[in-house]
């Protein structure tokens, strides 16, 4: 008797929590469709045209990239025969100078859609899988194909650039916690950094020591104290926490106070910031690495929580951290004052979005763009923040007034991937 209440009790909540999910999706479709946003089945389409549209071809390979991961995620990968077809002609019309990034960008499709063998037949004329190949790695390591992987960094024709591309495998899976996957490649990272000449040995040691801080920290931090020069050792420190930050940022952050020069100490901080930031349990930590930080490590990071403030519909906290941000400025060089520039065009999305968006045309004619701004910058930024407050319309067409770019087709990856964050 008591058995069969539990099982009809426990069927209940089964269906109350199916319930609550349908009623979630539905609440969200409804929200999808107050905004003007068109089915996911449109919003797809009009962002495969859109990609096709893009003029530069390395700018079609960028951007074909990140449709290609928005169709396996939310699409079910249904525009990967398409797509690839017509990137594979956009890579013929790259540029020489632009040969090495747009060869990246289509290995990196490939590799979202699981084409291994036409991935590997791109990457053979790449030989630069340890820099410009980090996002294959990154997908094959979550992929799980570490195989392939490894055939890359065995394929690059420096030893050196083997060990750097061996380095990268072990953090991504030691960031993904596959840390006997990662030990495994480590093993191999040893013998061949130690077939190194001094030379190049001493040349790597920093990006040696952050893949060992994985498997044994203490000694890293040993060996980065043995360094002779200081400015050796603050290397090695920044290394590692480049390596450890989102692993563990209040240990990165001890170690990144051992730094005593800059500007390496402002970059091991910047780390522990960007690793923190968006976690709420993690706020003591990342206050006091804001607390520590350099202007410019300050303005980044105000900067950063105005854009994430905007992108939830949070505009008073927005423009207070744009507040704060003004009040770093004049700490800033001229130089690293442009860095920062974009913050006009996130200020006047506040604006629009505080007052009658349709007046968001007038208001953009009052921007100034250069070298530090530039228009294609600032509509994507204004664009999205109207997506992301409801106004999906009207930032289609502001995303569609700078014509051949990303931007349009931009404005439609990040529509998709907001139906389901």
């Amino acid at each position: 008797m008591f058995a069969k209440r539990a099982r009809r009790g426990f069927i209940f909540l089964i269906l109350i929590s199916i319930a609550v999910m349908v009623a979630g999706s539905a609440s969200s479709r409804v929200s999808a469709q107050e905004a003007g946003e068109p089915p996911l089945d449109q919003l797809f389409e009009q962002a495969f045209a859109a990609v096709a549209e893009v003029t530069d071809p390395s700018s079609r390979l960028f951007i074909g990239w990140r449709l290609s991961e928005a169709d396996v995620n939310h699409g079910g990968g249904r525009l990967e025969e398409r797509l690839v077809s017509i990137l594979d002609p956009a890579l013929e019309k790259v540029l020489a100078d632009h040969q090495a990034s747009g060869m990246a960008y289509m290995a990196t499709t490939l590799a979202v859609y699981g084409r291994t063998s036409e991935l590997l037949g791109v990457m053979r004329n790449l030989n630069d899988t340890w820099n410009r190949g980090r996002k294959v790695l990154r997908i094959l390591t979550q992929k799980g194909d570490v195989a392939t992987a490894v055939i890359l960094a065995e394929r690059e024709s420096r030893a050196w650039q083997r060990v750097l591309t061996l380095i990268n495998i072990v953090h991504m899976l030691a960031e993904s916690g596959q840390r006997q996957e990662a030990q495994k490649i480590f093993d191999q990272v040893q013998s061949e950094y130690g077939a190194l000449s001094e030379t190049w040995r001493n040349s790597n040691a920093g990006n040696y020591l952050s893949a060992m801080a994985h498997f044994d920290l203490d000694q890293a931090e040993r060996l980065a104290r043995g360094f002779k020069w200081e400015i050796e050792r603050a290397a090695a420190f920044l290394a590692i926490t480049r390596a450890l930050a989102k692993i563990d940022p209040q240990r990165t952050l001890d170690i990144a106070l051992k730094i005593q020069q800059q500007p390496h100490r402002g970059y091991a901080l910047r780390n522990v910031i960007r690793a923190t930031a968006r976690h709420p349990h993690q706020q003591r930590i990342y206050q006091r690495a804001l607390a520590l930080a350099d202007p410019m490590g300050r303005a980044y990071a105000y900067r950063a929580a105005a854009q994430d403030a905007l992108a939830k519909g949070d505009l008073a906290r927005a423009s207070e951290e744009l507040d704060r941000l003004d009040a770093v400025l004049p700490g800033l060089s001229e130089k690293d004052r442009a860095r920062v520039a974009d913050r006009a065009a996130t200020r006047l999305a506040i604006e629009v979005l505080s007052g009658d968006v349709n007046q968001v045309f007038e208001k953009m004619a009052g921007l100034t763009y250069g070298d530090d701004l530039s228009e294609s910058t600032a509509v994507q930024i204004i664009a999205n923040a109207l997506m992301q407050n409801g106004h999906y319309d009207l930032g289609r067409r502001v995303a569609e007034t700078v014509q051949g770019t990303t931007n349009y087709a931009s404005y439609l990856i990040a529509t998709i991937n907001a139906r389901f964050e």
